[in-house]
């Protein structure tokens, strides 16, 4: 006997913005069809277990048990930034249903179905660029928090800390408030250093691995100095100044004095305020050069 799988109802031409996915054991498969408004589970044994109308339904996933997590997105024609993450579980029972001023950015389910997560892409308002997770047997938002990088790739909890993977590292909340590892740390600096379109912002980054120099490495230390020397953009004399400090402390760290002292020194060039001016002259001094 042959039963319909959620695949079948796309057809061989199916609609261009239709979505399919399987659970981690292969015995349910979601499918979702923006151009027509339906998602659909079926069962690899006894075929569709439901089809429901949603509006503009993207990008669904579906756990062990077959519990689905889908969006639904707003209309292609309005303005309006808008989405929401729903839930059903295998009988097709709304689990949850939550609204959110911005657009769908990734989302997805955990293989036993315990947990799912939604994110967002950036808006201008407290729903925009953010991480959610969500406790679906007990139908409960666990966390919103500011998504600090896009790839979220899974979802784990141990007593009320929520392990997030992103882009392949490890993020801890706990009672809401990230606990951060060094290696997410690191990555997110680095992201912002990407970004960086001012003296000011990767003058910052430096600030702070500067705070906590003595847990880096030295090649973590000369990669951030690279990245201060290599860095073009447009900036005030003051930022640059900021920099320009930066650069010589962390050449101060590792025990190159007279490279801080120029650093130190072309920084008070652009601004006497940049707060060197002490170390500058006990550099001198030390130096011989005072």
């Amino acid at each position: 006997m042959s039963y319909l799988s959620a695949s079948d109802l796309l057809g061989e031409d199916g609609p261009s913005y239709s979505h399919t996915k399987k659970s981690p054991n292969g015995k349910y498969e979601t499918a979702a069809m923006d151009s027509i408004g339906s998602v659909a589970l079926a069962h690899s044994r006894q075929g569709l277990l439901w089809e429901k109308s949603i509006h503009r339904p993207n990008q669904p996933s579906v756990s062990n048990n077959g519990i689905v997590a889908v969006e639904s997105w707003a209309p292609s024609e309005s303005r309006e930034l808008s989405s929401e993450l729903l839930i059903f579980n295998r009988d097709g029972e709304k689990l949850v249903r939550e609204r959110y001023n911005a657009n769908a950015l990734r989302s997805g389910i955990t293989a036993d179905g315990d947990f799912a997560w939604f994110t967002t892409a950036n808006a201008d308002n407290k729903d925009g660029n953010q991480l959610c997770v969500y406790d679906v047997q007990r139908q409960e938002r666990l966390l919103k928090t500011e998504l600090l990088m896009r790839g979220v790739e899974g979802v784990e909890m141990s007593g009320n800390v929520i392990d997030v993977n992103i882009d392949g590292l490890r993020c801890c909340y706990k009672d809401g408030e990230i606990v951060e590892s060094d290696d997410f740390q690191w990555a997110k600096e680095e992201r912002r250093l990407q970004k960086a379109n001012t003296p000011g912002n990767v003058a910052g980054v430096a600030k702070k691995r500067l705070k906590r120099a003595d847990q880096l490495s030295e090649q973590q230390i000369r990669s951030t100095i690279r990245t201060a020397r290599n860095f073009e953009g447009r900036g005030s004399d003051r930022t640059w100044a900021k920099l320009w400090r930066r650069k010589g402390e962390l050449h101060h760290y590792l025990g190159e004095e007279k490279q801080a002292l120029k650093d130190y020194e072309k920084a008070l060039s652009l601004d006497e305020g940049v707060g060197v001016k002490r170390k500058t002259k006990r550099l001198r001094n030390e130096l011989g050069e005072g």
